[in-house]
């Protein structure tokens, strides 16, 4: 079975099972509102030869609405390892994680910032 056909067929009863609600936030959510998050695409025999109830069963599926499952995938990638979003340093034009950002500065150029502050400061 193909991925659009998969969908097709099981979607309904999936978002059913998981009571119409967002896993990650817990609103309610209609089909149009959502996705079946596929939480590996690793299943022997391959994931939509499978029904749904084996992936739920084996926890590979879950629901969420369509903002937590665009902040799932900036965080980690469809394997389940967590992936770096890196962005440019303001400053020194370096790349660092995202998260260890401060006002668009890496750490260093901040912790350089921060000192020079103190240092007028008196």
């Amino acid at each position: 079975m193909d991925k659009t056909t998969w969908h097709k067929v099981y979607k309904e009863s999936v978002f059913k099972h998981f009571d119409n609600e967002c896993k990650e936030c817990f609103k309610e959510i209609k089909l149009h509102d959502g996705v079946v998050h596929h939480k590996t695409y690793k299943h022997k025999g391959g994931i939509y030869n499978t029904s749904a109830k084996e992936l739920i069963d084996c926890r590979k599926i879950t629901v969420l609405c369509h903002e937590c499952h665009e902040l799932e995938h900036q965080t980690k990638s469809i394997d389940g390892i967590t992936r770096l979003l890196e962005v440019d340093c303001i400053e020194c034009f370096e790349r660092y994680p995202k998260e260890d950002m401060i006002n668009g500065k890496c750490d260093i150029c901040f912790s350089i910032e921060l000192q020079t502050f103190k240092e007028y400061e008196y």
